[in-house]
């Protein structure tokens, strides 16, 4: 804490006061993480659990870190919510278009041998 040449006790109460939380950095946060994750889990499905991981840890660390070090945050309105809803089906749709990329997409398939490969274009040609 700094110290300051305070005039009114005021002054000097909001001088020791704790931060703000921002609620809305930290949604925004939350689901980014959940929008990759969601994303690249069709080709990386070790992404579901680390992403599950992450959120887990972020809500225990931001709730000790409310309840603890921060002011109390003001009261918001359903708007950050709804935003929230509204973006989930864009990334459910991201998620299929890249599920759908990464399986069918056959040379990233990384468990394919060379001559797995070539038997299985040879075949897919007599077709």
């Amino acid at each position: 804490r700094q110290a300051c040449n305070c005039k009114i006790q005021k002054e000097l109460n909001e001088l020791n006061l704790d931060p703000n939380f921002d609620v809305a950095s930290r949604s925004a946060f939350a689901i980014n993480t959940v929008f990759v994750c969601l994303l690249y889990s069709g080709g990386m499905p070790i992404l579901l659990p680390c992403g599950s991981l992450a959120l887990l840890f972020m809500y225990w660390s931001d709730k000790y870190i409310l309840l603890r070090y921060s002011r109390k945050p003001p009261m918001l309105d359903e708007s950050l919510l709804q935003s929230i809803l509204q973006t989930l089906p864009l990334c459910l749709i991201f998620h299929l278009i890249r599920s759908i990329f990464s399986v069918s997409y056959t040379h990233l398939r990384a468990h394919e041998t060379p001559e797995h490969l070539v038997c299985r274009l040879l075949l897919e040609k007599k077709k």
